[in-house]
C-alpha cells in the first residue's frame, strides 16, 4: 500500500512534463510523511506540511496535453521536432508535362508540406496538314506552388495550390511551295507561283495564373528515408484557350477557274474559309481549359534519417 501511493504520483509527474523532473524531488522528500501517516502520525495534515503537492487528476493531465509545452521526451516530443513549420527541406528534380524542372518542400505541420515548383521545355516540331508544311514552335514555362495534405497514414496526398506563371504557348508558321494545292475548310486551294501564301499560328494556353488540384503517392519530406519518389495527377483551370491564324499570299481556286488568282485577304472565299477553320479550332481546344497535370518527382531529403513508425 505505501509502495503504490508513494510511487504513481511521483511516475505521472515525470512522465508527463519535464518540470516533473523537479516535482519528482518534492515527492520523494515526502516518502518519508507519508509513512508517518501510516504511523498514525495526524500532525502530518497541518499547515507546517502544506508544501506536500497533489497528485495530478485526470483533467492536469488531459491539460497538460493540449499545452504547447513539451510532454517529456517521448513520442509527441519527437513527432513535433520533426515537423513544425520549416523544420524539415528536400529538393528534386522533375518530369512532367510541361518538361523539366525542380521542386522544393518544406514542412508546415504534421501530415502537411509546403511545395514550390517550377518546369520548362522546348521543342521544334514539323508537320504537314491537310497539304500545309507547318514549323511549330513549343515553348513550355510555368512555376506553381501547392500545399500536400495527407489525410491517412502513408504516402497518399491531396494538393490544392495554384500556377504562379503559365507561359505556355505554341506557334508556327508556314510556307507553302509555289504551285503546290493545299486546303482550308475542306476547300481546295494552289499556291500562286509569284506570290506563295504563307501563314502565322499561334495558340495562348490561358491566363498566367490559374489554380490547380492534384492527388498523389510520395512525400518528399519521409523520414525514413533521404531519397524519396513522388507522382501527382491532376488538373488546373487555365481558362479559354484561343488560336489565331494568319495567311497571306496569293490564292487560285482550281475548282472556280473563273474567279482567278486573288489575294487570300481579299477573296471573300477564301478568307471565310480561313475564319472558320480559326473557330473550328478553337472550339476543340476548349477541352484545354482543364489542362492536365502528370509530375514524377525524385528529391532529397536533407537530415539524417529516423527509424519511425510514424505517418511520414
Amino acid at each position: 500500500m505505501t509502495l503504490h501511493r508513494t510511487l504513481l504520483p511521483w511516475c505521472l509527474a515525470l512522465l508527463l512534463t519535464p518540470s516533473g523532473y523537479a516535482a519528482s524531488a518534492r515527492y520523494a522528500s515526502g516518502t518519508a510523511t507519508l509513512h508517518s501517516v501510516e504511523a498514525g502520525n495526524p500532525d502530518i495534515f497541518s499547515s507546517s506540511n502544506s508544501s506536500l503537492p497533489d497528485a495530478p487528476d485526470a483533467a492536469a493531465i488531459d491539460e497538460l496535453r493540449r499545452s504547447s509545452q513539451p510532454m517529456g521526451f517521448g513520442r509527441n516530443t519527437a513527432l513535433r521536432l520533426h515537423t513544425g513549420m520549416f523544420s524539415q527541406w528536400a529538393v528534386g528534380s522533375t518530369l512532367s508535362v510541361g518538361g523539366l524542372g525542380f521542386q522544393v518542400a518544406t514542412s508546415l505541420r504534421t501530415k502537411m508540406n509546403l511545395r514550390l515548383g517550377a518546369s520548362m521545355l522546348n521543342y521544334s516540331p514539323t508537320i504537314v496538314e491537310e497539304g500545309i508544311p507547318i514549323d511549330g514552335r513549343v515553348r513550355m514555362r510555368s512555376a506553381n506552388v501547392g500545399v500536400d495534405v495527407y489525410p491517412y497514414r502513408g504516402s497518399f496526398h491531396i494538393t490544392p495550390g495554384v500556377t504562379l506563371y503559365n507561359g505556355n504557348r505554341m506557334t508556327a508558321a508556314t510556307n507553302i511551295v509555289p504551285g503546290s494545292s493545299f486546303t482550308i475548310n475542306d476547300d481546295l486551294y494552289v499556291s500562286d507561283a509569284s506570290d506563295p501564301v504563307n501563314g502565322q499560328f499561334d495558340v495562348n494556353l490561358g491566363r498566367k495564373i490559374a489554380p490547380s488540384l492534384t492527388v498523389g503517392w510520395g512525400n518528399m519530406l519521409k523520414r525514413s528515408k533521404n531519397w524519396n519518389m513522388q507522382t501527382d495527377l491532376g488538373i488546373q483551370y487555365i481558362g479559354r484557350p484561343s488560336f489565331t491564324l494568319v495567311m497571306t499570299g496569293t490564292v487560285c481556286e482550281p475548282n472556280n477557274p473563273s474567279n482567278g488568282c486573288t489575294s487570300i485577304q481579299s477573296d471573300p472565299d477564301s478568307l471565310s474559309d480561313l475564319q472558320q477553320e480559326q473557330a473550328s479550332v478553337n472550339q476543340a481546344i476548349q477541352i484545354l481549359r482543364f489542362y492536365p497535370i502528370l509530375t514524377t518527382s525524385l528529391s532529397y531529403r536533407f537530415g539524417h534519417k529516423t527509424a519511425t513508425t510514424y505517418w511520414r
